[in-house]
């Protein structure tokens, strides 16, 4: 089971980019509010619900990290694993990911998932499609 984490921290931003061989296109889509910074605690992971499937976010240390939620195995929500640093593992067969590329760390999983540009705005996540 996964602990509750408290103490929040909203100043910081980051910018991921795409793994290599990703349909995203870093870069050239506008920014989307997609929630409340604030719902996603340190060391935490959410899904919100978007058009073209839930996009995951992690607060590593108080940097925000985007990349779709569905795991690219058996299609399990990653948001519901285990982050450890910066590294996901699905709960549905193990598969790691890297929160800050999308890239596959452990199998079975072999495919990236996508990964996203993020930053805080205004205690908004914004995430750049």
């Amino acid at each position: 089971m996964r602990e509750l984490r408290r103490g929040v921290t909203m100043t910081k931003a980051m910018f991921t980019s795409a793994p290599s061989g990703s349909t995203s296109m870093a870069g050239a889509g506008t920014w989307t509010s997609i929630g409340d910074a604030r719902t996603v605690a340190e060391g935490e992971i959410k899904a919100f619900p978007q058009d073209g499937g839930p996009v995951a976010v992690a607060n590593v240390g108080g940097t925000f990290y985007a990349f779709d939620d569905t795991c690219t195995h058996k299609r399990c929500s990653l948001a519901e694993g285990d982050l450890d640093g910066t590294i996901v593992t699905c709960i549905c067969h193990g598969s790691q990911f890297d929160v800050t590329s999308g890239a596959v760390k452990r199998g079975p999983a072999e495919t990236p998932v996508g990964s996203y540009p993020a930053r805080v705005e205004a205690g908004e996540v914004k995430i750049q499609r």
